[in-house]
């Protein structure tokens, strides 16, 4: 009777550790959602009705830029329950630019500015790393490996024209893809983003002369 009475006692603590727990053996994992850190953002995220507004220094004449669509979603990787954020403002131009793409993801070390070209009746993008919070000296590949970018310089206050810029980074691309391969200087503001764009090939300088940040 003592055996019978211990199991039926044994299997009465076992249902009743299955029904107490009901979710601890079956059932998927919640989702881990990963998002880009905020630094990140700071310098590239920037939503719809940001524009700016930039002077050639020789020939006086300007280009707009504005940011028509802004996309933040999460995307699956190949851990089953991860999903990382990516956010991508797409821009055009009236001068120089049709259309191109500032990118953030979670797995990169900054921004990313790429130009949206056809190829074989397809879209591709074509990217180099525009600046990550800024550290001085840092090399980054930015595509095959003869292409590079240098965040030579940082300066604590930059003045463009009537503007004086904090926290500026310079990224100097060896071979950007997004001007046609050639070499440029790109200055970067936090929270503002590109202020001065130097093309020595072409002999122009653009500055940032009017701007409006969505963030």
């Amino acid at each position: 009777m003592k055996n019978k009475k211990s199991l039926k006692l044994a299997a009465s603590v076992v249902l009743s550790v299955v029904f107490a727990f009901p979710l601890s053996s079956c059932g998927p994992d919640e989702p881990i959602y990963r998002q880009v850190r905020q630094e990140h953002k700071d310098w590239g995220a920037f939503k719809e009705g940001t524009w700016w507004v930039y002077e050639e220094e020789n020939l006086g004449i300007r280009d707009s830029i504005y940011i028509f669509r802004y996309q933040a979603q999460f995307n699956k990787t190949e851990v089953t329950n991860h999903r990382e954020e990516s956010i991508l403002s797409y821009f055009s131009s009236s001068l120089n630019v049709n259309e191109g793409v500032f990118g953030v993801a979670y797995a990169s070390s900054g921004v990313q500015m790429g130009a949206l070209a056809q190829n074989g009746g397809e879209h591709s993008l074509r990217c180099y790393l525009v600046a990550p919070p800024p550290v001085q000296g840092k090399t980054i590949g930015t595509g095959p490996r003869s292409q590079y970018t240098v965040f030579d310089t940082i300066y604590p206050t930059l003045q463009i024209r009537d503007n004086e810029f904090t926290n500026v980074v310079r990224a100097n691309n060896n071979m950007n893809l997004f001007y046609n391969g050639t070499p440029t200087l790109l200055y970067s503001a936090k929270h503002i983003g590109i202020i001065r764009k130097e093309l020595p090939e072409y002999n122009q300088v653009w500055n940032l002369v009017k701007y409006y940040i969505v963030q």
